[in-house]
């Protein structure tokens, strides 16, 4: 699309945009912005950079995204500045609509949590001689999180929320009904 081409543009050239963006409930917002970087994660394109409406670093979908001019205005972006470090931890930060928080400690160190982490899905942080994960999830979604920490090599301990607890309850007594032997 023109937007990628254009944003793809703006990062090489470290030149600023004024573009237009939709957020998630439809509110066009106008605004200059000056793009460090274009990570394609978690089948979407996204931007990152210096928003100058919010003052701070912002990260926006391209699909949500429209230039409106590429200006000859130019930006140095901050030493050593990740673009894909910054969109990753942002993905696995955002809250969304009924979304809970769920915290897990994981008896394992940073790199081999990240092994089996991918960096958008939660965020991890080392602590109490392990790793705690944070992971924003659907209440419909606890019982895939409850079977995806079954599948890590190593030991986890849910914190919370409660609601996940369950999720894991239910799942260890359906196996255990699984695993009787007897047809039902």
């Amino acid at each position: 699309s023109s937007t990628l081409f254009d944003v793809a543009e703006a990062v090489r050239e470290r030149r600023r945009l004024e573009v237009c963006y939709a957020s998630r409930d439809h509110q066009i917002t106008r605004r200059a912005f000056d793009p460090y970087g274009i990570v394609h994660t978690n089948r979407h394109w996204y931007t990152v950079g210096y928003c100058h409406l919010r003052q701070g670093i912002r990260i926006f979908r391209l699909d949500r995204l429209e230039v409106s001019r590429v200006t000859e205005v130019t930006f140095v972006p901050p030493e050593g500045f990740d673009p894909l470090t910054a969109v990753s931890q942002s993905l696995a930060q955002a809250p969304f609509p009924g979304s809970l928080a769920c915290r897990v400690w994981l008896q394992t160190d940073l790199a081999e949590a990240a092994k089996h982490i991918p960096a958008y899905v939660a965020t991890l942080e080392p602590g109490d001689g392990g790793v705690w994960l944070t992971v924003q999830a659907h209440p419909n979604w606890l019982s895939r999180v409850a079977l995806y920490l079954l599948e890590f090599p190593f030991a986890v301990q849910v914190e919370g929320p409660d609601e996940l607890k369950k999720a894991l309850q239910k799942l260890a007594e359906r196996t255990r009904k699984l695993s009787g032997g007897r047809r039902a």
